[in-house]
């Protein structure tokens, strides 16, 4: 693919004028020169590492400029571009795709049928500085799905529960709440796995904790905790807990080692400033739950503690690989360890 430009200020001696790359005096002698590739390139005044960055740097911004063209002329020649200019290879779904991003929100949605639902990313509709927003309220209805939180929450589990036909406890409600987030995708399906499993029986908060997936991952939050905080029983009772549910050693350590590194890249990411939101999509924690409870552990722990834990982590998972000690034992051993002080 080749772009030309009949337009001066498109010649690549401007480009790298503008961009410092060369100076005023060498850029009206590039000017001079015919914009062939062989012309261009054997200049001597001029390094070719340069012009090359000059040229690219010119096709990148003529091909994408006519995405956001309001007025002028351009035309398409579907043949084989003259050999003399300075060509690239661009597959053409990447073109389109890159290209898209240029074009401004109302020339995209101008191509919106009238008659179809538009299901942008999430944003805050209060905000009146997202782009996006600003461009569909005046030509659309908008309709806001805030994510359900606290009493909504709650109201929200109850109706379902009763849908199936089930009762449910106040306890295990907030159990449930507090274990799977607002995903009310995700909580349909505990709800309805809790239905099954108590038989026409009320939900209780056991219940909850026997069935809900996420009744380990916070027991593991929970020995994390213990560990950070020195609490002996405390984290042997949660690593009991786990053993009994069925968790192997490795998967534990596992757990264990993967929440600790949450745990300190979050505490990093904070120390540089960047936003939650930021933070949470860096981590990939999509659940509610999980998130909140990383961002608290991050805040709560220095990262001299979690450093020393996080190498004690790894002295035991090489232990149990080379079979020096039992992974159950190895497990219970590091437990008892990092939760006492020294």
């Amino acid at each position: 693919m080749a772009v030309v430009s009949s337009d001066p200020k498109d010649h690549v001696a401007r480009i790298l004028a503008a961009k410092g790359k060369i100076s005023k005096e060498d850029a009206l002698r590039l000017q001079e020169i015919a914009e062939t590739k062989e012309a261009l390139l054997s200049v001597d005044f001029v390094s070719r590492e340069t012009v090359t960055w000059g040229l690219k740097s010119r096709f990148v911004s003529l091909c994408y400029d006519l995405f956001r063209w309001g007025e002028g002329t351009f035309s398409f020649a579907d043949a084989p571009p003259p050999r003399d200019l300075f060509l690239m290879k661009v597959p053409t779904p990447t073109l389109l795709m890159k290209g898209v991003k240029y074009m401004p929100p109302s020339a995209l949605l101008e191509k919106v049928p009238a008659d179809q639902v538009l299901a942008p990313g999430p944003f805050d509709a209060a905000a009146t500085g997202n782009k996006l927003y600003r461009e569909l309220a005046p030509r659309a209805e908008v309709k806001s799905f805030p994510k359900l939180r606290r009493d909504s929450l709650n109201r929200w589990i109850e109706k379902r529960v009763k849908g199936e036909g089930g009762r449910i406890t106040p306890g295990a409600v907030k159990l449930l709440a507090q274990l799977v987030g607002g995903n009310l995708w995700i909580m349909a399906g505990e709800v309805s796995k809790l239905s099954l499993y108590a038989s026409g029986d009320t939900i209780d908060e056991e219940m909850v904790k026997r069935v809900v997936g996420y009744s380990q991952q916070a027991t593991v939050f929970a020995m994390v905790d213990a560990i950070l905080e020195f609490k002996v029983k405390a984290a042997q009772k949660a690593l009991g807990q786990l053993l009994q549910a069925g968790g192997t050693p490795s998967y534990l350590l596992y757990m264990l080692t993967r929440q600790v590194r949450l745990i300190l890249r979050a505490k990093v990411f904070s120390r540089r400033g960047l936003p939650e939101r930021e933070i949470q999509e860096k981590l990939g924690l999509t659940h509610d739950f999980v998130w909140r409870k990383t961002l608290n552990q991050a805040a709560g722990y220095s990262i001299a503690r979690l450093k020393e834990i996080y190498t004690r982590l790894l002295e035991t998972d090489l232990a149990i690989k080379t079979g020096r000690y039992n992974g159950e034992l190895a497990v219970n051993i590091l437990v008892a360890e990092l939760s006492r002080r020294a």
